[in-house]
């Protein structure tokens, strides 16, 4: 996993026709796992760990499941959800997205 330091997050959803997930620097993500209660991402959500420009993703990203994942990880971090909705970006691939490729968390 990445430890450098996170930049500016700007918060970005990215939907397929059955789920959506939350992308997260893994930089924040590690930070996060810092505090207390830990923050640790389930099986349902996925890294990415290379750079692929075709996707569109960068390695050191985190994709958490909208669910649960999500807003655990934005209470850890003390974001009101209802506040990220109007700045997040959203991003909607048809059909089932890249995403579910990606390798999954281990929990």
């Amino acid at each position: 996993m990445d430890n450098t330091k996170p930049g500016p997050w700007k918060p970005r959803y990215i939907m397929d026709d059955g789920h959506a997930w939350l992308e997260v620097e893994m930089a924040l993500l590690n930070l996060c796992s810092l505090n207390t209660p830990k923050f640790e991402p389930s099986r349902y959500s996925y890294y990415s760990d290379a750079s692929d420009a075709t996707w569109g993703r960068t390695a050191g990203m985190a994709y958490l499941e909208e669910d649960v994942d999500a807003p655990r990880f934005l209470q850890s971090i003390g974001i009101d959800l209802s506040l990220l909705d109007q700045n997040v970006q959203e991003e909607y691939i048809p059909g089932n997205c890249w995403i579910r490729k990606l390798p999954r968390f281990g929990n």
